[in-house]
């Protein structure tokens, strides 16, 4: 009988070029590929753009194509390779010598999607030139640009002004600053409404605490539909559902990198609060140094890209709780 552990070792050492054939040709269902850091799935979905646009009969335009990434690098190198690949197609002529590895391999390639759709030479290149003359129309970009653009589309629908700007975040950081230096003026002046209320409350915290939990409302950190008064569940379930991704993510990655240990020292906060919302017992004295120390966190090439994202909002999420609850 063969150990089960050998055989996942077989599996993920096999050729896998009938598995990438799939993701990219396969066009009546949804396909989902999961890989780690530079296994090369810019490289298979560059590939599945191409058929799109090649594919016979049913070919796509660019412009109703929609393919997005997390970040603008990303967005602008798939934008990228798209443009240098279509251009190797429209620059190969299949009767000449090929000069080079490189366009050895891009002939290979035409060929393949010849023999695969029964397309000519020329609609080859009639396909490609197309693509590339609409390339800079198309949804190839982030998934804040794509939002940015329906928003754009549909300003009434929305209820938003259609001249707004994205935010990178240092925006956001400055409007919040505006406006936590008015609300101090407001609320903590000699005139303020709840002058007396604030006094009693900053006998017990300190105003940096009081800025924190602003902020971390401010950033979705804390969702405000759990903060109504008697929804103690509601708080449970977030800091439980907080734990749970925490630790799913340990579970894929067991190794004791400064990732997987703020990671870990997430899970230990939500735990505490948890422990917190059950008995009463304070969170103070839990010891975080990575969450306490503000370290940032590098992306492994075993983390694939949304793993990375899921971590680094636990992270933030846990050093805003952990920021709020210092006295």
């Amino acid at each position: 009988m063969t150990d089960p552990r050998q055989q996942g070792s077989i599996r993920n050492h096999r050729d896998d070029s009938i598995d990438r054939e799939q993701a990219v040709m396969t066009f009546d269902r949804n396909v989902v590929v999961t890989a780690g850091a530079g296994t090369g799935k810019t490289t298979l979905l560059i590939q599945r753009l191409v058929h799109l646009l090649m594919r016979d009969p049913d070919p796509l335009p660019v412009t109703q194509i929609v393919a997005l990434t997390f970040t603008k690098k990303a967005a602008h190198e798939m934008r990228f390779r798209l443009r240098e690949t279509l251009r190797s197609y429209q620059a190969i002529h299949l009767t000449a010598q090929p000069a080079g590895a490189r366009a050895e391999a891009v002939r290979e390639e035409i060929g393949r999607l010849r023999d695969c759709y029964g397309l000519s030479e020329e609609e080859v290149n009639s396909r490609a030139h197309d693509a590339l003359r609409q390339l800079e129309q198309s949804e190839i970009g982030t998934i804040h640009s794509f939002a940015a653009s329906l928003l754009r589309l549909y300003p009434l629908e929305s209820g938003v002004d259609p001249r707004f700007t994205e935010d990178d975040g240092w925006q956001f950081d400055r409007y919040f600053q505006r406006q936590w230096t008015e609300w101090l003026n407001q609320e903590l002046g000699p005139d303020g409404p709840h002058r007396e209320q604030w006094k009693a409350v900053l006998g017990h915290l300190n105003l940096e605490a009081i800025r924190n939990l602003a902020l971390a409302l401010s950033a979705e950190s804390v969702p405000l539909e759990q903060l109504r008064p008697r929804q103690r569940d509601d708080h449970q379930d977030w800091l439980r559902d907080l734990k749970m991704k925490a630790d799913q993510l340990l579970e894929r990655h067991d190794r004791d990198r400064q990732i997987e240990k703020l990671v870990h020292e997430s899970s230990g906060v939500f735990k505490e609060f948890l422990n917190e919302c059950d008995d009463g017992a304070s969170p103070e004295n839990l010891q975080s140094p990575l969450l306490d120390s503000g370290k940032s966190l590098s992306q492994p090439k075993d983390w694939g890209d949304t793993e990375f994202e899921k971590a680094k909002k636990l992270v933030e999420t846990a050093r805003n709780l952990r920021q709020v609850n210092q006295p």
